[in-house]
């Protein structure tokens, strides 16, 4: 652009209880609730079931060997997610 703009995106807000579907192996997914929480309790849901999860840092949660570094999740961030089965993710956010 030469000048500046911006740009408006209309739409409704996803509700935090919406389940993503996630393929056995590497997924992608966004973290779309207000609220930051910790990585071990954001996917505490499928914790029987999740491998591996990174954010686009470095930082990593495995939850076999009760390791986290990332920092709290945040609103509009991405993460990489590896699980050993097919599973719907639901954050898992208190209300």
């Amino acid at each position: 652009m030469n000048t500046p703009d911006s740009v408006v995106i209309a739409g409704d807000e996803v509700a935090v209880d919406t389940a993503i579907p996630l393929a056995e192996g590497w997924n992608m997914v966004a973290y779309f609730p207000d609220t930051e929480i910790e990585a071990p309790d954001a996917f505490a849901k499928i914790e029987d079931v999740l491998i591996h999860a990174k954010d686009g840092e470095g930082h990593f949660y495995l939850p076999a060997r009760e390791f986290n570094n990332i920092p709290p999740l945040q609103r509009g961030l991405g993460y990489q997610v590896k699980v050993r089965e097919a599973v719907d993710l639901v954050w898992n956010i208190q209300e």
